[in-house]
């Protein structure tokens, strides 16, 4: 397994992973705990991160996009770049 560190809008959260072959395992996701309320609503859009990005079952990597599914194979999450590579 080796550990991440990612930086949602107002949190920083931090686990450990394993992938390879189209396949994910998050575990030991922790965050701190500060709180924002501008924008409004981003609490809770972190909050529902937080309880999505532990079930990353696969994943499937585009040109353009990252997709994580659970393990009914239901698109939980979907990256896109912000600024279109050229």
């Amino acid at each position: 397994m080796d550990s991440s560190r990612a930086q949602a809008y107002c949190n920083t959260y931090n686990g450990r992973f394993t992938g390879a072959n189209g396949q994910v395992t998050i575990t030991g996701l922790t965050s701190t705990n500060i709180a924002c309320d501008d924008p409004p609503g981003i609490m809770e859009q972190e909050a529902r991160y937080f309880q999505l990005i532990p079930q990353a079952a696969s994943y499937q990597i585009n040109p353009n996009e990252l997709i994580i599914k659970d393990m009914s194979g239901q698109v939980i999450l979907r990256y896109e770049p912000l600024i279109s590579p050229r």
